[in-house]
């Protein structure tokens, strides 16, 4: 049959095992649907006011956690009557740092400029010894610097 003579009957030949629903019978098929559509709808509802419950815990967090702020430092501020008050200033500015600043290279202590006097006036010409203060000059001189 065609689509036509279909719709113009008034009751469907395949009533009992339709081509379209996979040979279901409509009348099942259609108690299956309004079933599915009444739980969505409950399911619908149910969701809803799980969602107003969820607004509402949300609301009730924020301001047991403002009191939560506010009891924090109403307690701070008890303990902090307990104990002398911080005499520095918020204003007062950072003491200077000692010692030179880091683009001027460090001057020799006594020590050093004792030892490298000490070295230059060594004399060169004495016997096999030459090479040993050169070396020892050209080390100590590394460690100076």
């Amino acid at each position: 049959m065609r689509r036509e003579e279909i719709l113009e009957m008034k009751e469907c030949p395949y009533k009992e095992a339709c081509p379209y629903l996979n040979f279901e019978p409509a009348a099942r098929v259609l108690a299956q649907r309004d079933y599915l559509s009444g739980r969505v709808d409950e399911m619908e509802r149910i969701m809803n006011l799980a969602t107003e419950k969820i607004e509402e815990l949300r609301e009730r967090n924020r301001a047991l956690e403002e009191e939560k702020k506010s009891l924090k430092q109403e307690l701070n501020e008890a303990i902090g009557l307990r104990f002398k008050p911080s005499l520095r200033k918020e204003e007062e500015e950072p003491k200077k740092k000692r010692g030179s600043p880091l683009a001027i290279e460090a001057v020799p202590g006594k020590d050093q400029r004792e030892l490298m006097s000490t070295l230059i006036f060594i004399p060169l010409n004495a016997i096999g010894a030459v090479a040993e203060i050169s070396q020892f000059m050209s080390t100590s001189l590394r460690s100076i610097s």
